[in-house]
């Protein structure tokens, strides 16, 4: 799973290798993005523009895998 670019501003782009679901979450626990599907080998495109600046962490699932990764995203 790849997170870019990062830092952000007005999005970011999710890619996985793997199909599987993602939520983005803000550093308290929030969610902004609940159980997304994508596909193997597919980039979606996550608009933040009405995101306040900080951090968020990218939860993507498969099966019984769990990766996380963070991004920033500013103003």
């Amino acid at each position: 799973v790849k997170v870019f670019p990062n830092p952000s501003v007005d999005f970011f782009k999710v890619y996985s290798s793997k199909t599987g679901t993602f939520d983005v979450l803000t550093a308290g626990g929030v969610h902004m993005v609940r159980n997304r599907s994508i596909r193997a080998n597919e980039t979606q495109q996550v608009s933040t523009a009405q995101w306040p600046a900080g951090l968020y962490l990218v939860e993507f699932r498969t099966g019984n895998i769990r990766v996380v990764r963070k991004v920033v995203v500013g103003d």
